[in-house]
């Protein structure tokens, strides 16, 4: 008998998104990008699905808070749910004063989600500036 907990690894699956800016809310939008395969697409769909549900329930044991990391800040804000559009969207509202939403939006972005294949919910999303 083993004392040890068996425990899943996550099995990462990056996902290309594309994010838009609402500057009067500080919000930056995330979806998946269109040019996705079907797999990915079924997971996105999924995680998205599951974070609404727990949302909805109140329980954020169902799902872990998902967080955005934009460049110099790892949880920089997390995501809330949009609409169901795209196969969801989500939404990350950057609070007053935090000096990272300023440096983001400096340039055009770009985005990805990590979803965990394993539990098809959504790891994390990347925010960066994207590449010339």
């Amino acid at each position: 008998m083993s004392l040890l907990a068996r425990e899943t690894l996550p099995q990462p699956h990056q996902a290309v998104c594309v994010a838009s800016n609402d500057l009067a809310s500080r919000t930056v939008t995330v979806r998946l990008s269109d040019l996705a395969n079907g797999y990915t697409k079924m997971l996105w769909r999924e995680a998205w699905r599951v974070l609404r549900l727990a949302e909805e329930a109140g329980s954020v044991s169902l799902h872990p808070t998902v967080w955005t990391s934009a460049p110099g800040v790892y949880k920089a804000a997390y995501a809330v749910t949009g609409d169901p559009v795209f196969g969801g969207l989500l939404k990350f509202s950057f609070p007053k004063g935090e000096q990272s939403y300023a440096e983001l939006i400096s340039k055009p972005l770009a985005a990805s989600a990590w979803i965990d294949k394993s539990t098809n919910r959504f790891i994390n999303v990347v925010l960066k500036h994207r590449q010339s």
